[in-house]
């Protein structure tokens, strides 16, 4: 419209820059541990279960239109309409962006599955409750 954004333009640039770089892998994963050093504090000592499900609240990944279920290995989490798809179809580290998220925040097993990247109706994310070696 009227006042136009570009903010995608933008993200696009600066992630091309760090992939040009060879820095986009540990740029990532630097935002995923910022945002897990800022959620740990309230969700570190609830168990395993709760503190997952608490995290998903947080991140408002209604928006994804996602789906949270316990496996018989642990848990999975279906996501309909990724919030990340135009960027990670660009930049693969993108894509791995949540379940870094997850590990970090959780200590939880945490890994990307499923990819609408890759032409998939949905992104799906599994781990289990076992706590990573940290």
């Amino acid at each position: 419209g009227f006042f136009p954004k570009r903010y995608q333009e933008l993200l696009d640039m600066v992630l091309a820059r760090a992939e040009k770089q060879g820095t986009l892998d540990a740029l990532m994963k630097g935002i995923a541990n910022d945002l897990a050093a800022q959620l740990k504090p309230e969700l570190g000592k609830l168990p395993p279960k709760a503190r997952l499900l608490n995290l998903m609240e947080k991140l408002d990944y209604g928006e994804m239109l996602g789906r949270l279920e316990s496996t018989p290995g642990g848990w999975e989490f279906k996501a309909y309409n990724c919030v990340y798809r135009d960027s990670g179809c660009k930049f693969l580290p993108i894509c791995n962006f949540l379940p870094n998220v997850i590990q970090a925040t959780t200590a939880l097993l945490a890994e990307r599955v499923i990819c609408q990247r890759d032409g998939e109706r949905f992104c799906q994310f599994a781990g289990s409750y076992q706590r990573l070696n940290t």
